[in-house]
């Protein structure tokens, strides 16, 4: 009795004729149809991959990768592919989906933001210190544009109170620098 395999192995690959290219054969790791030549195929190595996803995993295991990992890249690689070349058509399911579940999902985000309160406010707080400078600079162009609401001692420099520089209060430990 011949022992089952639990993982199936394809016996056979597809191939399909086209006219102006002739018979074609569809690699199982990039997934492109190549022309069933010597130009695109190697028989020694097998005709499951295509020469250039071969000559993919020859390079990333020149670099040190393992076979595993080597494969693995190359699928990685070949994902990102596919993705550019479908990317509208993955787009646009991603926005049916969403406007499909619009409730679930801020159902979610809202649960989301309750559990996760103090470690959301810890990350603002962060960004908000590291870019403090810039996002002052938008402000002060904003103001200066006519869009903003900003107090005008930011735009100046100096406070209302006593007209002193706000660079020279910046010292100070109760303000941000």
């Amino acid at each position: 009795m011949r022992a089952v395999s639990e993982h199936p192995v394809a016996t056979h690959r597809i191939v399909r004729y086209r006219d102006d290219t002739g018979f074609e054969m569809q690699c199982a790791l990039c997934r492109g149809w190549w022309p069933l030549s010597l130009e695109y195929w190697t028989p020694k190595s097998g005709l499951v991959r295509c020469k250039g996803c071969w000559r993919a995993y020859f390079r990333a295991k020149e670099r040190g990768y393992r076979s595993v990992e080597a494969v693995a890249q190359a699928k990685r690689d070949a994902g990102r592919l596919a993705y550019w070349v479908n990317r509208d058509a993955n787009l646009a399911a991603q926005r049916r989906w969403r406007a499909a579940h619009r409730e679930e999902t801020s159902a979610y985000n809202r649960a989301y933001r309750a559990a996760h309160k103090a470690e959301l406010a810890a990350k603002r707080r962060a960004y908000h210190a590291e870019c403090r400078s810039v996002i002052l600079t938008k402000k002060r162009v904003r103001y200066a544009e006519g869009g903003g609401t900003m107090s005008p001692s930011i735009l100046t420099g100096r406070t209302p109170a006593t007209g002193d520089s706000a660079t020279e209060h910046a010292e100070s430990p109760g303000r941000l620098a």
